[in-house]
């Protein structure tokens, strides 16, 4: 008699805890969360990586403008003076600022002797750096390289 009744109620605690919700919705989220934790990292790194590359073309752009006004774009100081307006746009968020072997600088239209017809400016190579995990988890660890330029027509009449 002791063993039925002994049956019986552990039935009755079997059916009882098969009924049992509680600690479903933790164990539920346990699961979804690193699906959740990787697209919101994947978010966030794409969202620095695209204010990143709109920012240095922006940079770039505003190098080219300010050569375009230049009077005479071809010598050095003023590519020196296009490479510090490229460094003095650029916000990195959190990087490093583009140096000057990044920077490139050039006149096409043969500036010696030739008139310039154009004034171009770009950054090559400049590298950005996941900080979020993600990345990692697809077996990619070394930095993106981000290239951008930057054409403007000079805008003053020729030199004689």
């Amino acid at each position: 008699m002791v063993h039925r009744l002994s049956v019986r109620f552990v039935g009755f605690r079997l059916r009882r805890l098969a009924r049992d919700r509680r600690g479903a919705a933790v164990v539920e989220f346990a699961i979804i969360f690193p699906v959740l934790a990787m697209l919101i990292f994947g978010v966030i790194d794409f969202g620095r990586a695209f204010f990143l590359r709109n920012n240095l073309v922006a940079a770039a752009r505003e190098g080219a403008r300010s050569g375009a006004v230049m009077t005479f774009p071809c010598d050095g100081t003023a590519a020196d003076a296009m490479r510090a307006r490229v460094r003095a746009y650029v916000t990195t968020f959190g990087g490093d600022a583009p140096t000057d072997a990044q920077i490139t600088v050039s006149t096409p239209g043969a500036c010696s002797g030739g008139v310039p017809t154009d004034v171009q400016v770009g950054v090559s190579n400049y590298a950005f750096v996941p900080i979020t995990p993600i990345f990692r988890f697809i077996n990619y660890s070394t930095a993106m390289r981000i290239n951008v330029s930057a054409t403007y027509r000079w805008e003053q009449s020729p030199v004689p």
